[in-house]
């Protein structure tokens, strides 16, 4: 049988908290759901599960293979689970028929009084049928590390409101990007240069709304990740991403705090904006 030539992807995080507060957040379901997904469930220690759920469609069940208390975690699964729903069933028929299993460690040390968090997701084929999925997965870790940085250091103990918008796109992700960051998208005010990590930003959406704060992640033309200082230090993602045939937009949303006002506004806002960008 012929060996399979896997592939890692590895992330490190410095954060203002306590290890015991970073365990609680990777191991327990209602802290899970306080920064990662719509809804967790924990089945804690060496041989049990973590299931967490985005929509209705996207479920990802872990195996707990090991659980050392406020030190080291791992997960493990078999690829496929997540693409039984994709409309490309060539690219579906791949992931579903690899048998790879792949699995997720996550490391943790003290640094006085922080916590360094060390994530390695491994078992990626390196065939280039999967670069896609490894790229997607590698900025979305970059972006989930971000809102456990934001949730840990601003919010602790608070629960979170997600909007979490997508729309098919059927162009280019290029394309995409140049609708969702322009005149009827986030378009940039009061300064013309780009989006750079750690810089200050502001952008201005058509119905008069401003969102500005410091930029976390910019990959142009794939995703924008930045704080929202003027909606109580929300994280705000604006991305494309591959899923089935076609890119899909999102607009993402995790917000501690802001009046439901707020918050039915931009949802209402951002679906209309994306349908408006990317009729079908």
């Amino acid at each position: 049988m012929e060996s399979i030539t896997t592939r890692g992807i590895e992330k490190k995080i410095k954060l203002n908290a306590s290890k015991t507060a970073v365990w609680q957040a990777l191991t327990n379901a209602e802290e899970l759901m306080r920064w990662f997904p719509h809804l967790a469930e924990v089945d804690p220690g060496a041989g049990g599960k973590i299931k967490l759920q985005w929509g209705e469609n996207h479920i990802w069940e872990l195996r707990i293979t090991a659980w050392e208390e406020e030190k080291y975690l791992r997960l493990e699964y078999e690829q496929g689970a997540d693409y039984k729903q994709l409309d490309d069933q060539e690219k579906a028929s791949l992931f579903i028929n690899s048998k790879l299993n792949l699995a997720v460690d996550y490391i943790l040390e003290e640094d006085n009084d922080t916590t360094v968090l060390r994530l390695v997701h491994y078992g990626f084929s390196s065939e280039s049928d999967w670069d896609d999925l490894y790229d997607g997965v590698s900025r979305g870790w970059s972006s989930e590390l971000q809102n456990l940085k934001i949730y840990l250091e601003n919010h602790y103990g608070k629960n979170r409101s997600m909007i979490y918008l997508a729309r098919e796109a059927k162009m280019s992700q290029e394309d995409i990007w140049s609708k969702l960051m322009g005149h009827d998208g986030f378009r940039q005010g009061g300064s013309t240069d780009d989006l750079v990590d750690n810089q200050r930003y502001k952008l201005h959406a058509a119905d008069g709304q401003v969102y500005e704060g410091t930029v976390y992640f910019s990959n142009p033309p794939l995703d924008f990740v930045g704080v929202v200082e003027n909606y109580n230090n929300a994280m705000l993602r604006v991305k494309s991403d591959f899923f089935g045939k076609w890119p899909e937009a999102f607009v993402i949303l995790c917000s501690y705090g802001i009046s439901e006002d707020d918050t039915r506004r931009f949802e209402e806002f951002w679906s209309t904006q994306l349908e408006k960008l990317f009729p079908a």
